[in-house]
């Protein structure tokens, strides 16, 4: 019931942003939103991803639970950037800020086009690395099936991959930063386009 109330909100709210007429410089509010939540869950799955391989092995259960939220956060941002790349696709189109050029502003947010994608792929990544590593995958304390057999082969493939994207979209959040600092410095676009805010 609460699910369905949820997606009426938000058809409510995507309905009343395509809609909206949007200044040079803003977003939609579904963008904002998904923005936002996307930028605070991940900020904690960072943390988790960091905090598992220092966590003693014993006790077990500590890294369990860490392992737990890892994938609870994971697919929850997984969940995000897929309804945020439609949205990209779906939503209202916005225009640069006041004084920033078009070339300059499609660079920026193919920057964070080429974010989103690489969140996507790095879940995909995590979850064929969990289940071929034989962990059980959870959500919100909710046990998944299991769709992908134990496989050496699948684990190196899916670890590796998960690794290297999570490195490059590191280097994505520096490009991105140093763009935008850039075009603060020489077009005033606006430094608040750093944040999951309403401006872009």
């Amino acid at each position: 019931m609460q699910a369905c109330g949820a997606c009426v909100a938000l058809t409510k709210l995507g309905t009343e942003a395509m809609t909206e007429h949007l200044a040079a410089g803003r977003q939609d509010s579904v963008a904002t939103l998904l923005g936002a939540l996307i930028f605070a869950i991940f900020t904690y799955l960072l943390y988790d991803t960091v905090a598992i391989p220092q966590t003693p092995l014993e006790p077990a259960d500590a890294r369990l639970v860490l392992r737990a939220f890892h994938y609870t956060l994971g697919l929850s941002v997984w969940a995000l950037v897929t309804v945020r790349l439609y949205w990209w696709w779906r939503g209202p189109r916005p225009s640069p800020p006041v004084g920033l050029p078009p070339a300059a502003f499609a660079f920026s947010r193919a920057i964070l086009l080429a974010l989103l994608l690489t969140f996507f792929v790095t879940g995909l990544m995590g979850v064929v690395y969990a289940y071929a590593d034989g962990h059980p995958v959870s959500v919100y304390g909710f046990h998944l099936p299991t769709l992908i057999p134990e496989s050496n082969a699948l684990r190196a493939f899916g670890g590796y991959f998960h690794s290297a994207l999570g490195f490059y979209y590191l280097g994505l959040v520096a490009l991105w930063l140093l763009v935008g600092l850039y075009q603060q410095a020489r077009y005033r676009a606006g430094i608040l386009r750093l944040l999951p805010g309403s401006r872009v």
